[in-house]
């Protein structure tokens, strides 16, 4: 099942529009904004299942240097 989310990223100083500018290049990546507030970068990604999701956090993600925390908002299928 297609599983699709919104990620919430907080970066630390100064490496906002470095991380936004690798998101934007990932296929997976359907959109991606700097934002103001508790996180820095929102996004939304698309993928085949929930473990490609899984594996895009884990290892996609987060070991992105600067990267400080993610938070995952799966979206919900509509009825």
């Amino acid at each position: 099942m297609v599983t699709s989310a919104y990620i919430l990223i907080k970066t630390a100083s100064g490496f906002e529009k470095n991380i936004l500018s690798r998101l934007k290049e990932l296929s997976s990546v359907e959109h991606a904004d700097l934002v103001y507030g508790l996180y820095d970068i929102i996004m939304k990604v698309t993928m085949n299942n929930s473990e490609e999701l899984d594996s895009f956090i884990f290892d996609v993600l987060r070991p992105m240097e600067g990267i400080v925390e993610t938070m995952t908002c799966i979206i919900a299928p509509e009825r």
